[in-house]
């Protein structure tokens, strides 16, 4: 018998899949890449004529504090709704639930999603560049070239972590509110840290020296960087640093996605959360929102917002075990989210 001379079974899944995934998506990839690139041609194309307009915008792009453009956030948000339509498009026509019953590898039809949005991601940036680094020698700025790298490579990194952590909560579950609701809450977090550590010292009415005040501000404000959708980027190299922090993230989301994905039983696909024990999340979210109500009604004058922070927490723990029994309760009769053991 001859021997197999086409490619290997698992090459063949990959590509077979991939293909799919374009098949599928490719409306929401091209949209997703138009939108990521009209702000940067409309900044471009107003800054034409103007006197060093061109300068201006090229500045404010590899600037601390940046217009429009990769650096506040722009593509980075972009990438993360385009996480939620590849899952939602490819569920809401039925095709992940075929895909799923067949002989398809459920990790290549993860990878894939996640390679696509990387892709087009890369290709915008790597098109912008090419766009800015042009304009930058055709006015005589060539020194903005090494800048445009750096801001680039943040933006990639901002923008890919966000998508992959996107696609790595849409792994593990079956809700569109919940996965995006994680996704901002994962974005915000490093802001909610920087917030109430602020609070808890600086804030606390209490009166430091000032080398220790000031030292402690610009340790305190640092800690933004670490979202990915923030206004401007770390200046200088600092801004590859928190990238190769971003790419880490990325990493790490991305194996979970996999993990997360292959485990879960065929019958809760369909589900809010793929795994019972993420409801404990849900409660504690509604817990802090309503401990935060009820300890502002209950100490109207507790003095400063650490204080109301930490009267929160204690609100809240009383009222996650409130909201479990509540949800359970309401899951038992016609709620249609309900917690799924």
């Amino acid at each position: 018998m001859k021997p197999w001379l086409g490619m290997p079974k698992g090459q063949w899944m990959r590509d077979a899949v991939s293909f799919r995934e374009w098949r599928v998506n490719r409306s929401l990839y091209i949209a997703a890449a138009a939108v990521m690139l009209f702000p940067w041609v409309l900044m471009l194309l107003t800054s034409i004529g103007g006197p060093g307009g061109e300068l201006i915008e090229l500045r404010a792009v590899i600037g601390d504090n940046a217009g429009l453009g990769p650096t506040n956030g722009w593509i980075t948000v972009l990438g993360g709704l385009l996480a939620l339509g590849v899952f939602w498009n490819d569920r809401s026509r039925g095709g992940l639930d075929g895909a799923l019953e067949g002989p398809v590898s459920r990790r290549a039809l993860l990878m894939a999603k996640m390679r696509w949005g990387i892709l087009t991601i890369t290709a915008v940036w790597v098109l912008l560049f090419v766009i800015l680094a042009l304009v930058a020698v055709g006015i005589g700025h060539a020194g903005f070239i090494g800048p445009l790298v750096i801001a680039g490579v943040w933006s990639v990194s901002s923008a890919v972590a966000l998508y992959v952590a996107a696609v790595a909560f849409g792994a593990a579950m079956g809700s569109a509110f919940f996965t995006a609701l994680a996704s901002v809450l994962w974005v915000t977090l490093p802001r909610i840290v920087e917030s109430v550590a602020f609070q808890l010292t600086l804030g606390s009415g209490r009166r430091l020296p000032l080398a220790t005040a000031e030292r402690w501000q610009t340790t305190l404000t640092d800690i933004h960087w670490f979202s990915v959708a923030t206004d401007g980027h770390p200046a200088g190299w600092a801004a590859v640093l928190y990238a190769a922090y971003f790419a880490a993230w990325a990493v790490f989301l991305g194996w979970r996605a996999l993990v997360w994905w292959e485990r879960t039983p065929m019958e809760r696909f369909h589900d809010p959360f793929y795994y019972p024990q993420l409801w404990n999340f849900w409660y504690a979210f509604l817990a802090i929102l309503s401990g935060m109500f009820v300890a502002a009604l209950a100490i109207p004058n507790v003095g400063s917002q650490g204080r109301l922070d930490i009267a929160a927490l204690v609100f809240g723990v009383p009222l996650w075990f409130l909201w479990r029994w509540t949800w359970r309760r309401l899951s038992r009769s016609a709620l249609s989210w309900g917690h799924q053991t």
